[in-house]
């Protein structure tokens, strides 16, 4: 609810700062939440926790791309935003078998 709330601001204030600073709050936000899950004691803290990631991971997806738009050079906007948007489907198709593949390693497993 958080990212969904965020959405429409991030893009004001990505337009208004600097799409830089609204991508390093963002993921400063989306690395900080879950750490604070670890602290949480009960409902209303697990919330805020789950508020702060939120309002990163709407700061950082609204920022990242918009970033990479104004990066790009006229007629390719297609296909970096094609590659940017695959990149993280991507890491989430490969990260589970590589920590699977490092687990089975380290526990000796085969």
């Amino acid at each position: 609810m958080a990212a969904l709330l965020t959405r429409p601001l991030a893009g004001v204030l990505a337009d208004r700062w600097g799409r830089k600073p609204v991508l390093v709050l963002g993921a400063v936000l989306l690395c900080g939440g879950p750490p604070l899950y670890a602290f949480v004691s009960n409902v209303p803290l697990l919330l805020g926790a789950r508020a702060v990631h939120g309002v990163g991971l709407a700061l950082f997806s609204t920022a990242y791309p918009a970033l990479i738009a104004d990066l790009l050079p006229p007629g390719r906007y297609g296909e970096g935003l094609g590659l940017a948007n695959a990149a993280p489907m991507l890491s989430m198709a490969v990260a589970p078998l590589l920590g699977e593949a490092i687990h089975r390693i380290h526990t000796g497993l085969s």
